[in-house]
């Protein structure tokens, strides 16, 4: 399936996820995605998986999430690892506690995700 396709479809079952992941903990996130370009981001028990527009993939091998001194898990998690398909590359995600809109909707959303690889910053949303 296209990112843009997921995306969409995504959104259309957001109103109901969104409710049941309101008293999720952050760590217990499994979706995540943006616009401006459309990407989405899986967090899987052995991988986590970033997939853009032009069919770009970005995989790291998940690990336990961690998080920042100070915060508890529910608030947020910390993901970093070596991104599989590019020598020398990593990725780090950060999961938080914090409303976001995808922009393109009305739809709340209860968690806010941030991809730093390289020089490269995705913000999104968790559904």
């Amino acid at each position: 399936m296209s990112v843009l396709a997921k995306t969409l479809s995504t959104t259309a079952l957001a109103l109901s996820t969104s409710v049941a992941l309101a008293s999720a903990s952050a760590q217990e996130v499994t979706s995540c995605g943006g616009t401006e370009p459309f990407w989405d981001l899986d967090i899987g028990p052995k991988q986590i998986q970033l997939r853009e527009v032009g069919d770009r993939t970005m995989t790291m091998a998940s690990r336990p999430a961690g998080t920042a001194r100070g915060y508890t898990a529910d608030f947020l998690a910390l993901y970093q690892g070596k991104v599989i398909e590019e020598e020398g590359r990593y990725m780090n995600v950060m999961i938080k506690r914090a409303s976001c809109s995808d922009g393109m909707s009305d739809i709340d959303y209860p968690f806010e995700v941030l991809v730093l690889s390289g020089t490269e910053l995705l913000r999104g949303c968790c559904f």
